[in-house]
């Protein structure tokens, strides 16, 4: 098997999953690209997952790294849900 047909193989397997993120990870990804740490704060606070994959599998601190935007990645690393009072 060559190894293009190999990439082509494992970006499919990880497709299955990445299709099932909420709906907020597709502006969570377009805020990494556009380098907006503050429409990403917001997307995150609103409650898209700040470990989301895209459609090849790759996580939101992943591509932002990738895309050299560190504070970004940082945050999405840090981020912590509020803890909420107990009922």
């Amino acid at each position: 098997m060559s190894t293009s047909c190999s990439a082509i193989i494992f970006a499919t397997a990880l497709s299955a999953p990445a299709l099932a993120q909420d709906a907020g990870s597709g502006a969570l990804f377009t805020a990494i690209r556009d380098n907006d740490l503050d429409a990403v704060k917001q997307i995150v606070a609103s409650g898209a997952d700040p470990r989301a994959r895209d459609e090849n599998g790759i996580s939101a601190p992943q591509a932002a790294v990738r895309m050299g935007h560190h504070v970004i990645a940082h945050f999405l690393l840090a981020y912590r849900r509020p803890k909420t009072a107990p009922p």
